[in-house]
């Protein structure tokens, strides 16, 4: 029995100094908050660069992460200073409950077999042990003592990390600024999955009838025609074209890596505006194109260490109902991206296509932002855009209005299924996309034009890689099949004062996009580069060139076989889909192609089918209001009876034309899901009326209308 005057541990442990406690919770936060984080982040720096955590950015990040998640607990016991000692100490133990329940979810992970509830009832139960232990026992109090060094070691470790360590440099190129004799404005755009494969027609020029402004722009410059891709993913094809060199595997795209880059080359001379949505190479102090707010970014930081820090803490079977965060190394909870293919791992390699993917719902307004950014001034200016264009979602038509569906039909991950009928649909939607892009080209022209610059400037047009629709291929990844179509890209250069084109049919690389800058500016190369002006050809047109490749490295290829292959793709594109000159060609891809366009008052009504199509309320009489989005993509259920006659094809009409024409298996009695791509021309504003047909093939069609629900 003890004497009266002797305290017990419990009133030991009501007497810690106010102080004293507060340093506890702030020691167990960083343990059971900041160091999980910062650790994560440490292993995938590419999230601090995506989120341009760099400099005073970076040192406000780790100060947020050691200071906010303990000044909740700190304020409320301030707060309570003058509280009776039972309630100080209740609450305190309160928090130690949380800061251990929390402490046992980050370790769970190496016990699986604790999920869901049973998971949370034993962090719950690690958190009141902890909270006992405390209150019981002095030595664990001294061993918080001890451990509220973490809170210097904390933010010690991260930075000694050599990653994190070039980052915390900031914006500071490194090296001086080259001094350059040179005031010709540079444009350079880069358009991203563009595939020389799709812009070209059966002469093997840009196709003039639907994509009138690149043709446009090619009848002025040089057209390489014969332009191979240096790698086939962005985080390596933009920094080869920016840095005329071909990146290690394991470079980041952005400056800490890079450099020596076109913007540290012209940044002394020359006012940079850049629009690098997924890139980092530009020193952030040199780039004149407005950016997001302060503000802004540290709310999309937040969001998305909130998710983060959930995956970390979830039991499994609950982390699957948060956001993904292998998806996209930023803005997790606000895009809806792709799903990764399961033979592919989750790395800095697949951080552009998520990136893109994220920031899906800002591409007009970076188009318009750069566009107005274009203005005459006293330096010469360097004027580098990269479109997140036509890559997908392709959500947006020719004009750039919107009208949904992100997903895509036909692919599972990002391979295609052997469905052509999906892949052909798909085919479509990225044309739209690319007539988006030739819109902007045009823009992009007559802004050149208005400010006095496009006579003057040089002028770059390329693309980072291309995309392949193949059945039961990756659309991003090469293989035999798929090699012309991801290698071969547009790179088009107007030189200055160029006003006749040329084409040059000599294979040359986009490594090759800044030695050709340089040698039309005469400017000496600053640093030793792997490519070489576009303008002298290689001794060896036949030689191999090298690629870098996602799975495998690099690879060599055979520039001639790729041009045969690109030929032979070309003729099998316009066999199927026409070359434009008549406006409803894209379309004609259904069992009866010669059924498109042709008012349905023309063609011979039978009796009503007794098939069914179901659509959501409301889709078959839409409205379009204006500018606003269109409803181009329907999606519906089509049901036969249970003992259906043969039908040749289902016919789909918009304001009494016909639009699209689709196969239809024999599935009596059942509902089968069925996706319609209807072309943008047939809407006009107000009330439209979509109608469905069953059409029979006797010595003509017959259409034999479909009810159709919704």
């Amino acid at each position: 029995m003890s004497r009266p005057d002797q305290p017990t541990e419990a009133a030991l442990a009501t007497r810690t100094g106010l102080g004293r406690r507060c340093l506890h919770l702030a020691a167990l936060a960083a343990l059971v908050v900041a160091q999980p984080l910062l650790d994560l982040l440490a292993r995938h720096p590419t999230f601090l660069v995506v989120h341009r955590m760099e400099g005073a950015a970076l040192a406000g990040l780790l100060a947020a992460l050691l200071l906010l998640p303990p000044l909740p607990p700190i304020l409320l016991e301030l707060m309570l200073g003058r509280a009776p000692q039972a309630v100080q100490q209740a609450v305190h133990l309160a928090w130690l409950v949380l800061g251990g329940a929390l402490l046992v979810l980050l370790l769970l992970p190496a016990a699986p077999w604790l999920d869901g509830a049973a998971a949370v009832a034993a962090g719950l139960a690690g958190g009141l042990a902890l909270a006992g232990a405390y209150r019981r026992f002095a030595p664990l109090r001294m061993a918080f003592d001890a451990l509220a060094i973490g809170l210097l070691l904390v933010p010690l470790l991260f930075l000694l990390q050599p990653r994190v360590r070039a980052l915390v440099g900031g914006d500071r190129p490194a090296g001086a600024l080259a001094r350059l004799d040179s005031d010709v404005p540079v444009v350079l755009v880069i358009l991203d999955e563009l595939s020389l494969v799709d812009l070209l027609d059966g002469d093997g020029r840009i196709n003039r009838h639907r994509y009138p402004h690149l043709a446009a722009f090619a009848a002025e410059a040089t057209f390489f025609r014969n332009a191979l891709a240096a790698a086939e993913n962005t985080q390596r094809a933009v920094p080869a074209i920016l840095t005329g060199r071909l990146p290690p595997t394991d470079a980041m795209p952005n400056l800490v890596d890079h450099p020596q880059n076109i913007f540290t080359l012209f940044g002394a001379d020359y006012r940079i505006v850049a629009g690098e949505p997924v890139t980092f190479l530009c020193p952030p102090a040199l780039n004149r194109l407005e950016r997001a707010s302060e503000p802004d970014r540290w709310r999309r930081v937040a969001a998305d260490l909130r998710v983060v820090y959930l995956h970390l803490i979830a039991p499994p079977s609950w982390a699957e109902a948060l956001p993904p965060i292998d998806a996209t190394w930023g803005d997790f909870a606000g895009g809806e991206p792709a799903a990764a293919s399961a033979a592919e791992p989750t790395t800095r390699a697949e951080f552009f296509r998520h990136a893109r993917t994220a920031t899906h719902g800002d591409r007009l307004a970076a188009l318009d932002d750069f566009l107005a950014a274009i203005a005459p001034h006293r330096q010469p200016g360097l004027y580098v855009f990269h479109a997140l264009l036509p890559h997908p979602p392709w959500v947006l038509t020719p004009d750039g209005r919107p009208y949904g569906g992100r997903r895509i039909r036909g692919l599972r991950g990002e391979a295609w299924l052997d469905n052509l009928q999906a892949i052909h649909q798909g085919y479509q939607r990225y044309v739209w996309q690319i007539q988006l892009v030739d819109a902007f080209v045009g823009r992009l022209m007559r802004r050149l034009e208005e400010v006095g610059l496009y006579g003057r400037a040089l002028i770059v047009l390329v693309a980072d890689h291309g995309v392949a629709f193949q059945p039961g291929r990756h659309r991003r990844r090469v293989a035999p099949e798929t090699l012309a179509e991801i290698l071969s890209v547009p790179l088009l250069i107007k030189a200055p004062g160029q006003r006749r084109g040329e084409i040059a049919d000599h294979p040359v690389s986009t490594v090759d996009v800044l030695p050709t800058v340089l040698d039309l500016l005469a400017i000496p190369p600053p640093w030793p580069l792997d490519g070489r002006s576009a303008f002298k050809p290689r001794e060896d047109p036949t030689a191999p060139f090298t690629f870098l490749t996602l799975s495998s490295g690099e690879m060599t290829v055979d520039p001639a076989a790729v041009a045969a292959r690109r030929r032979q793709l070309v003729s099998e594109r316009l066999a199927l889909f026409g070359d434009g000159s008549d406006p409803y060609d894209l379309y004609r891809i259904g069992p009866l192609p010669e059924l498109i366009g042709r008012r349905v008052e023309e063609l011979r009504i039978g009796a009503p089918s007794y098939w069914r199509l179901a659509l959501p309320e409301g889709a078959s009489r839409p409205r379009v209001d204006g500018d606003g989005p269109l409803p181009l993509l329907l999606e519906g259920h089509l049901r036969q009876p249970p003992r259906p006659e043969p039908a040749d094809a289902l016919a789909i009409a918009v304001n009494g034309v016909v639009a699209a024409t689709l196969s239809v298996p024999q599935i009596g009695g059942r509902w089968r899901l069925v996706t319609i791509l209807l072309p943008p021309d047939l809407w006009h504003p107000g009330t439209n009326v979509i109608t469905a047909y069953e059409v029979r093939l006797r010595r003509r069609a017959v259409l034999r209308p479909v009810t159709i629900f919704g």
